[in-house]
């Protein structure tokens, strides 16, 4: 009974959604398409001025397979900027703006959780549209730095967290004006999740290791 209960309400806030906002049927479908995944959608915010959505995709394969796929070029729909040759670009950069200019209101990506079958990756906003700018990247960076993120293939964490820390400080206006800064806090430090440990660990991607049994707050020292 709970189950059904948190079902109908979350397909009720669902169709509350997509009645407020303009086109965002057709971009969870996209997101679905391009990530050959169900999604599902919640967001926060007043719906006249911002929306910010927590989306988790869930996929029914695992790890080692999405990142095939994605070294591809058959996951996730990234592509070469075309004025910038140099510089990815995605289909989720350009669906997010479609919805703002669709509906004349500020549209972001909060939370990004890609749901597989051995282990879920959380990414978390750093700055204004920071998942959608750096998804590429993040995923490539998960696809390097596979061996020691498993323990040089030892043990698959159940949860991967990018990054550990949030910048919550960034405004839109600052965001648009620094990608240099905070896209380093996405490869900094992950904090990695296994069965066989009780606290969290952390990966540090300068250094490609992991620190086990450590605390977050060691960080901040």
């Amino acid at each position: 009974m709970h189950n059904n209960n948190r079902i109908s309400e979350y397909l009720r806030r669902r169709n509350e959604l997509l009645k407020k906002v303009n086109g965002l049927d057709g971009f969870i479908k996209n997101l679905e398409r391009d990530f050959f995944a169900e999604a599902s959608v919640t967001y926060s915010g007043d719906c006249t001025s911002n929306i910010n959505l927590d989306i988790q995709l869930n996929c029914n394969f695992g790890l080692t397979e999405s990142l095939f796929h994605f070294n591809k070029g058959n996951w996730g729909n990234f592509h070469f900027s075309a004025p910038q040759p140099n510089v990815w670009g995605s289909h989720l950069q350009a669906a997010l703006q479609e919805l703002a200019d669709t509906n004349s209101i500020y549209v972001d990506i909060n939370e990004l959780t890609i749901q597989l079958n051995d282990t879920s990756i959380i990414i978390t906003k750093i700055y204004p549209r920071s998942i959608a700018d750096q998804l590429q990247n993040i995923l490539g960076t998960v696809s390097e730095s596979f061996v020691h993120l498993t323990r040089k293939l030892s043990e698959m964490p159940y949860e991967i967290f990018v990054p550990v820390f949030e910048d919550q400080s960034v405004t839109e206006e600052e965001g648009n004006n620094l990608p240099a800064k905070s896209c380093l806090d996405y490869f900094r430090y992950w904090g990695l999740y296994f069965d066989s440990d009780e606290k969290p660990s952390i990966y540090c991607l300068k250094e490609k290791s992991v620190i086990d049994e450590s605390d977050f707050f060691f960080l901040n020292e």
